[in-house]
């Protein structure tokens, strides 16, 4: 079974907890005591209208279906395993799952995975490009007195699987070096005789046509040995032993001797330690080529290594330094410079899915050029910054967003239609919602906890620039100002008394409704939902809010073409209402490993979005206000979770939220009995 697979089941599993707001360990009298608790609000007797009767009737219906399953202990255990698909299907734990016909069907969709899986495999494709500039001297090489491209290789090479143990190879190599080229085709065929036997056989075909053969046996559990002969024409025949050990503390060695032809005979000999981040290996070569190296990978993250390596032979002496990073499954980065007796370079390579894209480039021929030198070493790390702010991370960011954007077109309607079950489930219980706050309300200055405002789903984006909070302090400020420069009989009055409190949470609330007008998609206005928000007239912010910031309407009444044509639903929805119902004697609890899309009141905001949900809330407890935000799946205590506001605007601007939200003015008015003062409107 597939990771996505698991990650789905694990989510329906959690889904009917969600719902109770239970966790999975919740014995059966808390099942019940949730349940009752619920009923009393979503069951569709305790309410008289018509339109609120249909909300509860399908919001019952959900609650129902979760505790039919949770308060069965057989059916719990069937979903707590295998979810509502088990359910759906007629799991049973501790019997034979399938019928015979159900184990044909799977084994027949496996041999076609396990299929497609092979086909991926026969044609194994890897290619290396390699292009070397010459920057040493920019204004002749643009002026065309000397070459800017000094080398280009080209390498492409592919694999095909032919049967169970033969697989046939076809390589091409062509290189352009000093305005002359020259190329090759490899055939191959390899064949694993037995557990402990292979046999690898090519003819390359180019200027120097020649034929090798590869026989490579393993000796013991820790040792492999191989021997080479090939004949080339113009040289004759050759031979090469080698043989490779696995030692103790994660280390190999290899010890390789070309036999001939003369002019390639030598010894050479390679060892190599892995360690949990690094890798360390060096290689020593006597003969016709003569050299010396090192080289040393040191992995600072899963997603990020640092690379050194340093030669010696007798083309010269360089050594290089670099840093490379992962960029998804797929593709990694590396950039580094070069210093030796050949001069200074720079060096980019690429790899993605087996092509590797490679650029040195030079900047001098000397050594000790001192301004290469620098470009040099500082030359790369600019680079990455560069490339990875401006350039990859805007393609990754761009990428998600779009696809986010496309499912979000793709399922709007669905997207709009959970919404508006959540504002639907919501609006049944914001009644008691408002009952809670008010009596929490009266709890202080020791205790009471009022939630202010509440976000699930991509909370960075409703906060951006101070969010609706700044803009309920300000406006709030302004109405209170204005209020007393055009009464100032009524503003001297109200230094004991404070302004109109209707008039200033009107005002709040209007400047918070541009979040809501930006989510509207069903012809909610701004300016309707701060007038719907009115204290006086008793209808809560809450409210005014789900129905256009969070269900994004109905399309307005214009049909279907309006629909169409409706902006998207934002990334995040309110859950004020949903959360202050959950408090009971000034606590609030969310249990761990439950998402909290699936609890009452709440949806998923985003489907398909690859970025973890969060959930955003700012309460009230006694006279101080907090903040936490918490990942989808963690858990939350009420109080003692968040850290303190001490910014009076925004402490400012989320008491008027939350007295927006629930209806409940005391909030605004000041405590005089111990500890903090609630700050005053404007």
């Amino acid at each position: 079974m597939s990771q996505s697979n698991l990650e789905q089941i694990s989510d329906e599993s959690a889904e009917y907890y969600a719902i109770l707001n239970i966790p999975r360990e919740a014995s059966d009298e808390d099942v019940r005591r949730a349940y009752r608790n619920l009923a009393q609000v979503y069951h569709p007797d305790k309410h008289t209208d018509p339109e609120q009767k249909i909300r509860a009737e399908d919001a019952f219906n959900r609650l129902q279906e979760a505790y039919e399953v949770l308060s069965d202990p057989h059916r719990r255990q069937v979903y707590d395993v295998y979810g509502k698909e088990g359910l759906a299907a007629g799991f049973e734990l501790g019997t034979k799952l399938d019928s015979v016909d159900d184990l044909k069907a799977k084994w027949e969709e496996f041999k076609r995975k396990q299929e497609a899986e092979r086909a991926e495999l026969l044609s194994n494709h890897r290619g290396v490009y390699m292009c070397r500039l010459d920057l040493s001297n920019p204004r002749a090489s643009l002026a065309g007195e000397r070459p800017l491209f000094r080398a280009a290789t080209v390498t492409n090479s592919i694999d095909m699987q032919v049967g169970e143990s033969d697989v046939v190879y076809l390589q091409g190599v062509a290189a352009l070096r000093a305005n002359a080229g020259a190329g090759s085709l490899i055939f191959g065929y390899r064949r694993v005789l037995s557990q402990h036997d292979t046999l690898d056989a090519n003819a390359v075909l180019g200027a120097r046509p020649s034929a090798t053969l590869t026989s490579t046996r393993q000796l013991t559990p820790y040792t492999t040995a191989s021997l080479t002969t090939s004949y080339t024409v113009g040289q004759g025949t050759g031979m090469q032993v080698s043989t490779t050990r696995h030692l103790p503390y994660n280390m190999q060695a290899t010890l390789g001797w070309v036999v001939g032809p003369p002019a390639a005979s030598g010894i050479s000999f390679n060892i190599t330690k892995r360690g949990t981040k690094y890798l360390a290996s060096g290689k020593l070569e006597l003969g016709a080529v003569t050299s010396v190296s090192a080289k040393l990978v040191y992995h600072v993250s899963p997603s990020v290594h640092l690379r050194a390596i340093a030669r010696a032979g007798h083309t010269g002496i360089d050594l290089e330094l670099g840093a490379g990073r992962k960029w998804g499954r797929n593709t990694v980065g590396y950039i580094g410079s070069v210093v030796g007796l050949q001069g200074v370079a720079v060096k980019g390579r690429l790899v993605r899915g087996g092509q590797t894209f490679e650029v040195p480039i030079t900047l001098s021929n000397q050594y000790s050029d001192y301004k290469a030198l620098a470009a040099a070493y500082m030359l790369p790390p600019l680079a990455y910054i560069a490339v990875s702010r401006y350039v990859v991370r805007p393609l990754v960011r761009w990428q998600r967003q779009r696809r986010e954007r496309h499912l979000q077109q793709q399922h709007a309607d669905a997207i709009r239609e959970s919404l508006q079950k959540a504002f639907s489930e919501r609006s049944l219980i914001e009644p008691v919602a408002r009952r809670k706050a008010r009596a929490e309300a009266a709890k202080r200055p020791t205790a009471g906890l009022v939630v202010l405002d509440a976000v699930y789903g991509k909370v960075e984006e409703y906060l951006a620039e101070g969010g609706p909070q700044q803009r309920a302090a300000d406006a709030a400020a302004a109405a209170a100002a204005a209020a007393a420069a055009a009464a100032p009989a009524a503003a001297a009055s109200s230094t004991a008394e404070g302004p109109d409190l209707a008039a200033v949470l009107t005002a709040a609330v209007a400047a918070a409704a541009p979040a809501a007008a930006a989510s509207t998609s069903g012809g909610v206005s701004a300016a309707a939902a701060a007038a719907d928000a009115s204290v006086d007239r008793g209808t809560s912010h809450g409210e005014a809010s789900a129905s256009g910031r969070d269900a994004g309407g109905d399309g307005g009444g214009a049909g279907g073409a309006a629909d169409a044509a409706a902006p998207l639903p934002p990334p995040w929805l309110s859950v004020t209402a949903a959360l202050q119902y959950q408090v009971v004697d000034s606590k609030l609890t969310l249990h761990p490993g439950v998402p909290k899309k699936n609890q009452m009141g709440f949806a998923d905001p985003s489907p398909g979005s690859t970025e973890t949900r969060l959930l955003y809330v700012s309460y009230l407890y006694g006279n101080k206000v907090y903040q936490v935000t918490v990942d989808d799946t963690d858990g939350l205590q009420l109080p003692g979770a968040g850290e303190v506001i001490s910014e009076q605007a925004k402490m400012r601007g989320l008491l008027h939220l939350g007295a927006a939200a629930h209806g409940v003015t005391e909030l605004l008015q000041p405590v005089s009995s111990g500890g903090d003062v609630t700050p005053r409107p404007g």
